[in-house]
């Protein structure tokens, strides 16, 4: 039988995949070395093993070699996964499905690279996209043409939530831990991803300039990363006045034997291996547990992520242009800033009216019989739009 279980190589710890004869299942090690290699952050290895379990757990309950799968196999395990009599785990959305292929077709891309005679079960075809609003960069190149997966469910049109100031404040006063509190306004007011909050070093913040420093450093305790940035790179980003006195007061009770900002502050608190935490930099999973506390608390479902979305909106709102907006976020491409912005029907009511009441020399006269215009000098012209 096929689990995953935590094993440390080159000093990290890291998810893999075992038969049971507790070995290495080679050709999915051997891949994830390679995303490693590739320096991916620790929860894209994660999360890629075990969208890789789930292929492998298939394909050994279906007896089927890894190397002989064909794009009918694939159709049954797509039907497998979105199996609703599966007790063991719960139902699979849509995105998450084409999520748990697209990694079974990097797998299969991988093996072919290295030479082996195989075929990718995931297909693809070639489209157009000369008609394509979006143009990729070097289009031309070719041809006019671009590469579709051909098997991939619709996934509903779902608006992602943001969070209103109103629930956040319900949220942030219910909090009492100092910490906590901290993190809440790095992700709801600086726009910083969770890795990037929990990668914080004392060191990286600047109280005379009111920010702190994101950096992208390697093997952290908490397997804490800044992505999409490179080795020794790093970004400022400005924090109120407010904030910044939150993170003073956390700073003067930081006593621990790290130079990580946030940590385990609970005295008894063990790992899975029964070992004390206490003290040690703060992971990814605590602060998770964190939100499913407070949500539960306050009847309102929020996590780390959602607020960062919320921190984008916000700056459109306020009309900051959306290439200011990808540099505090950090993205590499615009694309990935216009995902994070969610208006809705109120701001575009809002703007319609502000642009409304900006708007010079142009009325509809009353009756809708004509339309006023201003013209040299301020002289008006009376346009005529009655029928007839």
């Amino acid at each position: 039988m096929l689990r995953t279980v935590w094993a440390k190589t080159e000093g990290r710890r890291r998810l893999y995949l075992i038969d049971e004869r507790c070995e290495f299942i080679t050709p999915v090690k051997l891949y994830l070395d390679h995303l490693a290699a590739l320096e991916k952050s620790p929860h894209t290895l994660e999360n890629y093993c075990r969208h890789l379990a789930r292929f492998f757990v298939f394909l050994e309950r279906e007896q089927v070699d890894w190397r002989r799968v064909t794009p009918d196999d694939l159709v049954r395990f797509i039907q497998w996964l979105r199996d609703r009599t599966r007790r063991k785990e719960s139902y699979l959305r849509e995105r998450t499905v084409n999520t748990i292929v697209t990694a079974v077709s990097s797998f299969y891309r991988y093996h072919i690279q290295r030479g082996m005679q195989l075929e990718n079960p995931v297909l693809y075809e070639q489209i157009s996209d000369r008609f394509s609003r979006f143009k990729r960069f070097l289009v031309h190149l070719g041809h006019g043409r671009t590469t579709k997966r051909s098997f991939k469910l619709k996934e509903p049109e779902r608006r992602p939530r943001i969070v209103k100031d109103c629930d956040f404040a319900q949220f942030f006063s219910s909090t009492e831990n100092l910490q906590f509190r901290c993190i809440l306004l790095l992700l709801r007011e600086g726009g910083l991803r969770i890795g990037e909050v929990l990668g914080l070093w004392l060191q990286d913040i600047e109280f005379h300039r009111n920010g702190v420093w994101v950096r992208r450093r390697r093997d952290l305790d908490n397997q804490a990363l800044a992505k999409t940035m490179r080795e020794g790179e790093q970004r400022f980003v400005d924090l109120s006045p407010g904030l910044m006195a939150l993170l003073d007061q956390l700073v003067l009770k930081h006593n621990y034997d790290t130079d990580h900002l946030f940590v385990v502050l609970k005295t008894t608190a063990r790992d899975k291996r029964g070992r004390i935490t206490y003290g040690r930099p703060l992971n990814r999973q605590a602060v998770k547990a964190m939100f499913r506390h407070y949500s539960r608390k306050n009847h309102l479902p929020l996590h780390a992520h959602m607020l960062r979305h919320t921190h984008a909106t916000e700056l459109i709102r306020a009309d900051w242009d959306v290439s200011y907006v990808q540099k505090r976020l950090g993205h590499a491409q615009v694309q990935s800033t216009m995902s994070y912005v969610h208006l809705d029907d109120e701001d575009m009511a809002k703007k319609w009216q502000h642009f409304q009441e900006q708007r010079h020399g142009y009325s509809i006269e009353p009756g809708g019989v004509g339309v006023s215009t201003e013209v040299d000098q301020g002289t008006v012209a009376i346009l005529d739009l009655t029928p007839g």
